[in-house]
């Protein structure tokens, strides 16, 4: 049977996308990338870190893209050979194939790892990583104690050996964190912090679990030792808001936001933070003040415009959200959020040449959801109705939230089929949160809920 793995960065920091959820909250894709930038202060951890310090590690990569293992394994043998500090070549081997989402070769590359080399404990790290990725839970924990036991004979280099442990206290953590095992997960990670101190995002994991224990002070220093080791990532006060956000104290998380805007002046990162506060909190008018505020600061931030972008589509300023989006459209092509906003932004301005640019993005982007939801509006702002219909068909009624929510309704609604499309818009408004076609959504329900009563 095929094994389907989502893409993933192998490694460690892995462990991370536990709380770094940037799914829905723009703070989160700020902070994955800032932790990306503090991880580079601490132990070399993964394949990442080794194919940018070691050039047979780099040239192995090239030869596994050729589909050349044999070779490849040759290459790194050689990097083993000389770096006490890598793993076996099958586990760099594996690493990498997992990074490019070729999962069944690394699986492959795991198990001849596991019969040749059957007390390494690395194997059954990444295989535990896999498991919990997956949520296969019980697999993970037994792949963690398996790699446990192993650890406690292990003889080898004294570098690999803290590395090892760091990997093990990282994924035992993910594994307390994800059923709220707080004062188990506060241990690992106190260990991962005790083995890699110059690392700023496990101190920064590590301060969320001391909040979690009700111990904020103690999490306050954690982050401001942090900061000190890493200075691109956020403020103390902007990650005690995050961890507030997360219990659902959005009341402490205002004020702490509001702090940190107070105490720095001159950044801009704060004001965008409030932004988005207030747009996931359906507050439009404090959410355009930031986001005003904070472009007066900095107008180059792709994170912050694409926010000023979709305040703008909101509030019906077509022609401020189209530059916007344009604008990042053409400094980052494939910034496929940007690209999907300027889409839908010329498609909602309903000009002639703006829906037919609109269509022809749409048209460019792919199979995918979004794409498809994308083409579904541009195709049915441009009046033709029965394509729309067939791409909401292609796209099997799935949507990717409440814009998709508003887009099926309204290829709905244009067909005279208002009841129907009533259930999607309902979904699109049920939370407070804002989204570019709010206004639109709750003018169509209106409408019908209007033709509901009227037929009694």
């Amino acid at each position: 049977m095929q094994r389907k793995y989502p893409v993933v960065v192998f490694g460690v920091y892995i462990a991370l996308s536990v709380f770094l959820n940037a799914a829905e909250f723009l703070v989160g894709v700020a902070w994955a990338q800032e932790d990306d930038n503090a991880k580079k202060s601490g132990i070399a951890v993964g394949y990442e870190d080794w194919s940018k310090k070691y050039r047979d590690v780099r040239e192995a990569a090239e030869k596994l893209r050729e589909n050349d293992l044999t070779a490849a394994l040759q290459q790194l043998d050689k990097a083993v050979g000389k770096y006490p500090e890598l793993p076996p070549s099958e586990l760099i081997a594996a690493e990498w194939y997992v990074a490019n989402n070729r999962i069944e070769r690394a699986f492959n590359a795991l198990d001849t790892a596991a019969q040749k080399y059957p007390d390494d404990p690395e194997t059954y790290l990444l295989l535990g990583n896999l498991a919990f990725l997956q949520n296969r839970n019980t697999e993970a924990a037994l792949a963690f104690q398996k790699a446990d036991e192993l650890l406690e004979s292990f003889s080898g280099d004294s570098l690999r050996s803290k590395r090892l442990q760091l990997r093990l206290n990282a994924g035992l953590a993910s594994l307390a964190e994800r059923f709220g095992e707080w004062e188990n997960a506060i241990q690992y990670l106190q260990k991962w912090v005790e083995l890699d101190p110059s690392n700023a995002s496990a101190r920064v994991r590590y301060a969320r679990t001391l909040f979690r224990n009700k111990k904020g002070r103690e999490a306050y220093q954690q982050l401001r030792r942090a900061k000190n080791l890493d200075k691109a990532i956020m403020s103390a006060a902007m990650h005690i808001a995050q961890f507030n956000i997360e219990e659902g104290n959005m009341e402490l998380a205002q004020q702490w936001l509001e702090s940190a805007s107070r105490k720095n002046a001159d950044d801009f990162k704060p004001r965008v933070e409030l932004a988005n506060f207030f747009w996931n909190n359906g507050q439009f008018i404090k959410s355009k003040d930031y986001v005003q505020q904070a472009r007066t600061l900095n107008k180059g931030d792709i994170r912050l415009n694409i926010l000023a972008g979709q305040v703008a589509h909101y509030d019906h300023d077509y022609d401020t959200a189209i530059a916007l989006f344009e604008e990042i459209f053409n400094a980052q092509p494939d910034n496929q959020i940007g690209r999907n906003h300027l889409i839908l932004a010329l498609a909602a301005e309903g000009s002639e040449d703006n829906v037919q640019r609109a269509l022809q993005l749409a048209e460019s982007g792919g199979s995918d959801i979004p794409s498809l939801v994308n083409q579904c509006y541009a195709l049915a702002r441009s009046g033709n109705k029965e394509k729309s219909r067939a791409m909401m068909q292609a796209a099997d009624g799935e949507t990717t939230g409440p814009n998709a929510n508003y887009i099926f309704a309204y290829v709905l609604a244009e067909d005279g089929k208002l009841d129907q499309a009533l259930p999607l818009l309902e979904a699109a408004l049920k939370d407070k949160k804002l989204f570019v076609f709010r206004r639109n959504a709750q003018k169509l329900r209106e409408k019908a809920v209007a033709e509901r009563t009227s037929k009694g």
